[in-house]
């Protein structure tokens, strides 16, 4: 039977999936950042990589993807900002005259 022949029907045949990976240097170019910030990310565990032979390291794309996800910070239109900020110092002022009065200093 040759490799090519194998379909894998037969029990106990497995396919491992695959994981793509990439380069340090191609990560850091997508993430627009050192290859030392990678590399330091790998190092902490934010990032999954793995070796080839003694020095190549190949980060999975992945888990740049899930790191990236998870650092996401929502933005805030600044007229939404600026309306939360008034809601915020309505709310303020109303429960300062209301202390106010609870010690009869206002009517």
């Amino acid at each position: 039977m040759d490799r090519n022949d194998h379909d894998g029907n037969e029990p106990g045949a497995e396919r491992a999936s695959v994981r793509p990976s990439a380069r340090v240097s191609a990560v850091a170019q997508m993430m627009d950042c050192d290859q030392s910030q990678v590399r330091r990310l790998v190092k902490t565990g934010a990032l999954e990589s793995h070796r080839i032979g003694k020095r190549g390291l190949r980060i999975f794309l992945d888990s740049v993807a899930a790191y990236q996800e998870s650092r996401t910070e929502q933005i805030v239109r600044p007229r939404e900002q600026k309306q939360q900020r008034r809601a915020i110092a309505r709310k303020s002022y109303i429960d300062a005259l209301a202390t106010l009065r609870a010690r009869g200093l206002l009517k």
